[in-house]
């Protein structure tokens, strides 16, 4: 397999490596599946080529792919927890949110279910109660009483549920921990950053002008992103050079430009960003078709603080 210009890397290889080889042994008439673990350097498109051969080269096979890269996907960890303290028996009812975002990846929830013995319990209270988690026609209980020490947890999977029940019957005191994850595409984080781009036309049709603006969005008045890196990816058959970039804004300015895997990648680099707004062109040039006509991406981060981000997905066509 080959890296190419760089679009992807092997994963327990030395950085840098171009290519990777696996020799397989395969009986006639068969096929058998061949494996490379790698790693994305972009969004948007990457070149995939192979070649396979046999006889010591004698004869050989190879061809290519474009694939589609997406965003990763972050995953979000949330909890509630809630405390109970009961002198006498009696029965308290919890309702629990169990909150995912619309736009989370399907199926990729969990959910844990914790109770703690609360330690501090006077001696004079009998710690002994049921605590029964409900959802759907699903009931759990786990008991605590006097002699446990441990906490008590158990899991469950309920991406399809919304809501939760908790009742609490008997006498003592405790914690109630409801911990739950999902996975996030890094697109619908909320954004960092203002983050605009506009395609405008040109004398040729060779020649696509694309505009880039964005801000930091700060928290409050004196924060700003420190090292801020935008990275502009547009499809195989495209390309972009380092001095094709202009500088439209003058009072934050660019201090490094770098154009990575065959002209599809740009990386400008910012030292800081604050709210002012900061814009650059780039005039990407068209060096051949291609049949299938995909989504890219746009993207500006804190380098120190990657968390502080935001992304867009564009027709480049």
């Amino acid at each position: 397999m080959f890296s190419a210009m760089g679009q992807m890397a092997f994963v327990a290889h030395p950085a840098g490596d171009a290519t990777a080889t696996k020799i397989v042994a395969v009986p006639p008439n068969t096929g058998t599946p061949v494996s490379f673990i790698v790693k994305p350097m972009k969004l948007g498109e990457i070149e995939i080529r192979l070649n396979a051969s046999v006889m010591q080269g004698v004869i050989s096979d190879s061809f290519k792919k474009i694939i589609r890269i997406l965003p990763e996907e972050i995953v979000v960890v949330k909890s509630e927890r809630i405390h109970f303290h009961h002198e006498t028996p009696l029965m308290q009812f919890f309702d629990v949110a169990h909150s995912v975002n619309e736009k989370a990846v399907e199926r990729s929830g969990q959910v844990y279910f914790t109770v703690y013995p609360d330690q501090q319990t006077p001696k004079h209270i009998a710690n002994n109660y049921d605590v029964s988690l409900l959802y759907n026609d699903t009931k759990i209980t786990l008991h605590v009483n006097s002699e446990s020490t441990k906490n008590s947890t158990t899991e469950i999977v309920p991406n399809y549920v919304s809501n939760m029940f908790v009742i609490v019957i008997g006498s003592g005191s405790g914690f109630i921990q409801i911990d739950w994850q999902y996975r996030l595409s890094l697109m619908h984080f909320k954004p960092r950053f203002n983050l605009q781009l506009t395609k405008l036309a040109t004398p040729t049709k060779w020649l696509t002008r694309l505009k880039v603006c964005c801000s930091f969005i700060p928290e409050n008045r004196d924060e700003y992103s420190n090292e801020t890196l935008v990275e502009v990816s547009i499809p195989i058959g495209y390309a972009m050079d380092d001095h094709s970039v202009l500088e439209e804004t003058t009072g934050n300015h660019i201090r490094r430009i770098e154009v990575l895997h065959g002209g599809t990648t740009l990386m400008v680099y910012y030292h800081k960003m604050g709210n002012e707004t900061n814009c650059f062109s780039a005039y990407p040039y068209r060096r051949y078709r291609m049949p299938l006509h995909r989504p890219s991406y746009i993207k500006v981060q804190d380098i120190y603080r990657p968390e502080l981000n935001a992304m867009e997905m564009f027709d480049f066509y």
